[in-house]
């Protein structure tokens, strides 16, 4: 040490905590954007009810119009339990093997379309009715804060099978959950889709409980210059082509056929 050189002190340790904040609506469409395609989004709104039980589901995509709606027969949803899910994003619900396990599924149309709903009413329990939720893009991009998703309550609507004509402040539907997509984006990339494509997604993540639990998906696609398409979805219990036959003939076995 130089002469006359003064001696500097370390400073002390000191713990503490630095303050760590999130833009509420900024997150939930980030967590959104894992689906970043309609595709995804279609096949996690198929999921759902593959994971409730359904043993039908109708899904209806228009193109043209921008609009897409899957509905199922499956078990619904009560308000608690999907308030429950709205707290618990990216934390799974659903019991070990079933096909979701994160729960992002449900806001995965945010940030595709303009706005989306979510509609439903319990099998068990039923006497709560319907009720609609509804998710608008923009304004939940702008919350700093998510105090809530707006519902309704639609008292006049009623679970049937059956195709039924409705009657004075009575509506029949045939499905116990409906998820709507409005304004969907126009993004070339994003949103393109064929109605071979969608099939092929389907049985590719979901074939085989589909033809374990006898589930159809029926599909009603418009393409964005209004042509229409029809597909009802089953797995089979053998996909493919057929293998060329191949011929050997040995004169101590005769033919022999692969």
């Amino acid at each position: 040490m130089a002469q006359g050189e003064k001696i500097v002190p370390l400073p002390r340790s000191r713990r503490g905590s630095s303050a760590l904040d999130f833009h509420d609506g900024n997150v939930l469409m980030t967590v959104a954007e894992t689906y970043p395609r309609l595709l995804d989004a279609l096949l996690e709104m198929i999921q759902n009810p593959i994971d409730a039980k359904a043993s039908f589901i109708r899904v209806v995509v228009n193109l043209k119009r921008r609009n897409a709606m899957v509905e199922d027969d499956g078990n619904g949803a009560s308000q608690t339990k999907f308030e429950q899910a709205l707290t618990q994003i990216c934390q799974t619900q659903k019991r070990v093997g079933d096909l979701g396990q994160f729960g992002r599924g449900l806001i995965s149309p945010l940030g595709k379309c303009t706005k989306f709903t979510f509609t439903s009413c319990p099998k068990t329990g039923a006497s709560q009715g319907y009720i609609r939720w509804t998710f608008v893009s923009k304004d939940i991009q702008g919350m700093k804060e998510i105090s809530g998703i707006p519902f309704v309550s639609l008292p006049e609507l009623f679970f049937s099978r059956k195709k039924q004509r409705s009657r004075k402040k009575q509506s029949f539907v045939p499905w116990r959950t409906q998820v709507r997509m409005e304004g969907i984006i126009k993004d070339r990339f994003l949103t393109k889709l064929t109605l071979d494509e969608l099939v092929r997604a389907i049985l590719d993540r979901y074939g085989p409980t589909m033809r374990k639990r006898g589930i159809v998906v029926k599909i009603e696609l418009t393409d964005p210059e209004g042509r229409q398409q029809e597909k009802e979805v089953t797995a089979k219990d053998f996909e493919g082509q057929k293998l060329e036959e191949h011929v050997i003939n040995k004169d101590d076995c005769g033919n022999t056929t692969f």
